[in-house]
C-alpha cells in the first residue's frame, strides 16, 4: 500500500467552542523509588497519555480526558523528573526514561496497552516501542505519536509562531496565566544532555522496526517539528497511518480536542 493512501486530513472547526481544562483527582505511584503524579478516568483499555517538553501533563490532555474516558481507561502521567512528580536525581538517558515509562506501566498491571505522546511524548514511546523487547518491558499494542520529534530535533527560534493556532493563543496564556509554576528547566537541560532526544537516535531506521499498529498525529502548521517529518516517518514504520489536522500547529489536543478525540478514537477501537 503506499504511502499516500494511509494519509487522512482532518480539518477542524476552530471556531468552535473548546472544553476548558479539567482532570480527575490526581494519584501518585512508586515507580523505581520515585513518586510519579498520574491522573485516571474511565474503563475499558488503557490508554496511557505521555505529555510533551511543556512538562505539564494537565495542560496537554485536560481538554480531551474526559472525551476519551468515555470509551478508555484513560492514564494521563507526570514524566519522572518533571513536578509535580518526583524530581529525581537520575541521568536522564534514552534507556532510562523508557525503563521508568515500563516501570509505571508495570506498577498499574497495565496491558493491551495504547501508548500516547505528543512532541517529547512522541519521542519517549517511540524510543519505548522501539527498546521495550531488549529492554525486557511490558509490550503495547498500538502506538500515537504526536507531533514527535523522529530523526534530528532542531530547537526553534525564539522568534518562532505557530506552536498553536491563532485562535487558542489568548486561551492557552489565560489558562497557564492561572496555574501553579514549577520549574522543570533543570530536568529539560539533563534531558537534552544525556538522551538521544537532540542526537537523531529515534532515526527512521529505528522506527523502520516498531511492529505495532502506529498513528501519527500532525498539524500542517506545525512550526516545531514539521509536517515532513510526520510524512516520513509514516514511509518508514511498516504499519503506520498519518492524520493531519489542517491550519493546526503542534498541539492537536490543546487547539482542536474534539477533533483529535475522533481522531484517537477511531485508531485504537479498531
Amino acid at each position: 500500500m503506499e504511502a499516500m493512501t494511509r494519509t487522512t486530513v482532518i480539518r477542524p472547526d476552530t471556531t468552535a467552542t473548546r472544553p476548558d481544562w479539567r482532570m480527575p483527582e490526581p494519584r501518585d505511584v512508586t515507580v523505581q523509588g520515585h513518586r510519579i503524579r498520574y491522573w485516571e478516568k474511565g474503563e475499558g483499555a488503557p490508554l496511557v497519555l505521555m505529555h510533551g517538553f511543556s512538562g505539564n501533563a494537565t495542560f496537554e490532555w485536560g481538554r480531551v480526558i474526559d472525551d476519551l474516558a468515555e470509551r478508555f481507561r484513560v492514564i494521563a502521567l507526570q514524566g519522572v523528573g518533571f513536578a509535580p512528580s518526583e524530581v529525581a536525581d537520575m541521568e536522564y538517558t534514552t534507556d532510562a526514561q523508557v525503563s521508568h515509562l515500563g516501570g509505571f506501566i508495570a506498577a498499574l498491571r497495565l496491558s493491551d496497552i495504547a501508548l500516547v505522546g505528543e512532541s517529547y511524548g512522541g519521542w519517549l514511546v517511540g524510543s519505548y516501542a522501539v527498546r521495550a523487547a531488549a529492554l525486557g518491558l511490558p509490550p503495547v499494542a498500538k502506538l500515537v505519536i504526536v507531533g514527535g520529534p523522529i530523526g534530528e530535533l532542531r530547537m526553534p527560534r525564539p522568534e518562532t509562531s505557530g506552536f498553536v493556532h491563532q485562535a487558542v493563543v489568548d486561551e492557552v496564556a489565560a489558562w497557564m496565566g492561572a496555574q501553579p509554576v514549577f520549574d522543570n528547566d533543570p530536568t529539560r537541560a539533563k534531558i537534552l544532555e544525556a538522551s538521544g532526544l537532540r542526537k537523531a537516535e529515534l532515526s527512521l531506521e529505528a522506527v523502520s522496526t516498531i511492529a505495532v499498529p502506529t498513528l501519527l498525529v500532525w498539524g500542517d502548521k506545525d512550526a516545531l517539528i514539521p509536517l515532513s517529518v510526520g510524512e516520513a516517518a509514516l514511509k518508514a514504520i511498516p504499519d503506520a497511518r498519518l492524520a493531519v489536522f489542517e491550519n493546526i500547529g503542534h498541539i492537536p489536543s490543546v487547539e482542536c480536542p474534539a477533533e483529535f478525540v475522533a481522531a484517537v478514537t477511531e485508531f485504537c477501537q479498531t
